[in-house]
């Protein structure tokens, strides 16, 4: 994933405004300093909190973003359709209630 400087840099003292900055997803995605030392072990419980997700890019971005990201998206609606017409919901009614009725 590539991304353009837009303003000069404190933090990275060599990125001037306009130098284009490369991220190796496939090194940030396992890196230990981010992600402990199960970094290779898969563990959807990362994600529970939402805290990790800034480092997160399964699909990049940009004009190389991969191909499959709008696939995925697709089959996600496919899925999540066939799961409502196949089941009916119904609430528990020890479910506290959490949502605010719009109307």
């Amino acid at each position: 994933m590539v991304k353009e400087v837009f303003v000069d840099s404190e933090t990275l003292p060599y990125c001037f405004k306009g130098t284009n900055i490369s991220i190796d997803s496939l090194t940030l995605h396992r890196d230990p300093k981010l992600w402990g030392e199960d970094a290779e072990e898969f563990k959807p419980e990362r994600w529970l909190n939402g805290g990790e997700l800034a480092f997160y890019y399964p699909f990049g971005g940009g004009p190389r973003i991969c191909i499959g990201l709008r696939f995925a998206i697709m089959e996600t609606k496919m899925i999540l359709v066939r799961l409502l017409k196949t089941f009916e919901l119904k609430r528990c009614l020890e479910t506290e209630d959490f949502l605010t009725p719009i109307l």
